[in-house]
């Protein structure tokens, strides 16, 4: 809140929490606008126009382009200390398996988590 517009924050989708009924917006705090590159402001760019394409159930464009912010994310698996995955991997993974299993046209981008 100190921050207020200075911090930059990727929309990641809707979830429904293990346990819950109601979906809710989940974002990631990418950092401070002073702080970041050019490089994390295009892997934002196009990480949003992939969830727009994931949101519109267009899998395979949504694939592809998760697949281009996944090469520029901020932080890389074994590059990275710590880091396993990054939203971008996170994501096409998911578009991967909704194109094998399509949601049908009822679906509202809403992913349930069966886990916590």
């Amino acid at each position: 809140e100190e921050q207020g517009d200075g911090c930059v924050y990727r929309f990641l989708g809707r979830i429904i929490v293990k346990g819950r009924k109601q979906p809710v917006g989940v974002y990631e705090v990418v950092g401070f606008k002073k702080d970041l590159t050019q490089k994390t402001y295009d892997c934002l760019e196009i990480f949003d126009q992939a969830i727009k394409k994931y949101l519109d159930q267009n899998f395979d464009k949504a694939i592809e382009l998760f697949g281009k912010s996944s090469e520029i994310e901020p932080n890389m698996p074994n590059i990275t200390p710590g880091v396993n995955t990054n939203p971008s991997l996170i994501m096409k993974t998911r578009c991967l398996l909704l194109k094998l299993s399509p949601p049908g046209d009822s679906w509202d981008g809403v992913y349930t988590m069966t886990s916590k």
